[in-house]
């Protein structure tokens, strides 16, 4: 059902611009659907054709929130460096991130999803959650060593 609405989408599309071509042809490369975007219609100056809905949005989503996140990220790592004032506790802390990006990455090639504006969402959630369960041990560790627990090398049996 899907492919015959967008085989047919395609047809009409071509119809429209004058463009005798395959739907094969026709993919994300052949008609980019940015934010704004129109495309004039063949033998009509003046009129033209905007081809949005979702992609549209997720494209406007997207390029908000590009903009703003290292900034956002820059805060966070100043923040958790002031929390702890030791760059080796920080660095220890964000090297969670990256764990993240594999997850998020080996998730959506397994399930051959788009990484699209939701994912976004999800992967900077899952960003600050992996980094709350970095902080609460490193911060129960040095709540341990202040209460006077000795620091014992994790090799040593007692």
């Amino acid at each position: 059902m899907k492919a015959n609405i967008e085989q047919a989408l395609n047809v009409d599309v071509a119809a429209v611009f004058g463009h005798d071509v395959d739907d094969s042809a026709f993919n994300a490369k052949t008609l980019k659907v940015q934010d704004n975007d129109l495309w004039p219609l063949k033998d009509e100056p003046g009129y033209y054709m905007a081809r949005g809905g979702e992609a549209e949005d997720s494209a406007r989503a997207n390029a908000s929130l590009v903009s703003s996140i290292p900034m956002f990220f820059g805060i966070m790592v100043l923040i958790v460096l002031v929390l702890f004032n030791s760059i080796k506790k920080t660095l220890v802390i964000w090297l969670t991130v990256p764990l993240a990006v594999i997850g998020v990455t080996v998730g959506l090639l397994v399930f051959k999803q788009p990484f699209g504006f939701i994912a976004l969402l999800g992967l900077m959630s899952l960003s600050g959650m992996a980094i709350k369960g970095s902080i609460v041990p490193i911060d129960e560790i040095n709540v341990q060593i202040e209460q006077g627990k000795a620091k014992q090398h994790p090799t040593r049996q007692c």
